[in-house]
C-alpha cells in the first residue's frame, strides 16, 4: 500500500504551525513589500482563497494562511490555491520565513537566488507545479532544509548528489519527476534521513545494500521505476514504516 505522501507533508506543516503563535502587530515595511511583490507574481487576484490579502499596514498577518511569530512573516501555507507565474526576488525579503508550502499549484521559472540565505527556511513544497532541474543550483545551497517536496515536477536528469548534502535535511519527495540514472553514493550517507521518496521515476540501477547505511530511515519509496536485481537483505534491518518497491524488475 502506498502512503499518502501529501499528508506527511501536510502534518509537517501543522506541527509548525502550532508552534507558530499569532502576531498582529505590523510586520516590517520590507516583508509587507515582499507578501505583495509574492501576490502580484503569482496570479493573487486569481488564488482560489486571498483573504485579506493587500489590506492596510498593519493586517499582513491577518492575511488568510500567513502565520507570523514575534512581528515577523513565518509560515505562508497556500497548497492548492491557483497560483501561477513566478516566485518573486522579493521573496528572499521574508528573512524569518520557516516554511513556504505551495504544493499542487501552477508556478513555473527559477527559483530566487535569495532563497538560499533564508537561514530559517525548514520546509519548501513546490511539488506540482512545471520547475526544471535548474532550479536545483539554488536548493542545494539551502541548507537549513528539513522538508523538501518537488513531486512531479519535470525537473529531469539524473539524483543531485548535492541533495544529499544538506545536512538537515530529513524528507525529500522526487517522485514523478523524470529522474533517470541511479543512486550517487552521496545517498548513502546521509544517514539521518527519514524519507525518501523517489517512485514513478525511470531510476535504472539494482538496489546497493549500501541502503542498509540509512539507519533513520521510515519511508521508502522506489515504486515504478527500472530497478533490477535482488532486493538486500539489508533492508530489513531498518526502521522501515513504509516501503515501495512496486513496479520494478526486482527480485527476493
Amino acid at each position: 500500500m502506498r502512503f499518502a505522501a501529501p499528508m506527511i507533508f501536510a502534518t509537517v506543516i501543522a506541527s509548525g504551525m502550532g508552534a507558530v503563535q499569532a502576531a498582529w502587530g505590523q510586520v516590517s515595511g520590507d516583508e509587507r513589500q515582499a507578501l505583495i511583490a509574492f501576490y502580484q507574481s503569482t496570479g493573487g487576484d486569481d488564488w482560489h482563497h486571498n483573504q485579506g490579502w493587500l489590506g492596510e499596514p498593519g493586517t499582513e498577518c491577518e492575511w488568510q494562511n500567513v502565520f507570523c511569530h514575534q512581528g515577523h512573516v513565518a509560515i505562508i501555507n497556500l497548497p492548492g490555491n491557483n497560483l501561477t507565474g513566478n516566485l518573486p526576488a522579493a521573496l528572499a525579503d521574508l528573512e524569518y520565513l520557516e516554511y513556504l508550502n505551495l504544493n499542487g499549484n501552477s508556478l513555473a521559472g527559477s527559483l530566487p537566488e535569495g532563497l538560499a540565505e533564508l537561514d530559517e527556511l525548514s520546509l519548501l513544497g513546490l511539488q506540482g507545479s512545471d520547475f526544471g532541474g535548474e532550479i536545483l543550483s539554488t536548493i542545494t545551497s539551502m541548507d537549513a532544509l528539513v522538508s523538501l517536496d518537488l513531486g512531479h515536477n519535470p525537473l529531469g536528469g539524473t539524483l543531485d548528489p548535492g541533495l544529499f548534502e544538506l545536512e538537515n535535511l530529513r524528507r525529500l519527495w522526487l517522485n514523478g519527476t523524470q529522474l533517470s540514472g541511479g543512486f550517487p553514493p552521496e545517498l548513502f550517507q546521509a544517514t539521518d534521513l527519514l524519507g525518501l521518496w523517489l517512485h514513478d521515476n525511470a531510476l535504472e540501477s539494482d538496489l546497493p545494500a549500501d541502503f542498509g547505511n540509512l539507519e533513520s530511515l521510515q519511508y521508502l519509496y522506489l515504486g515504478n521505476n527500472n530497478l533490477t536485481g535482488e532486493i538486500p537483505a539489508v533492508l530489513t534491518d531498518l526502521p522501515l514504516l513504509e516501503l515501495d518497491l512496486g513496479g520494478n524488475s526486482l527480485v527476493g
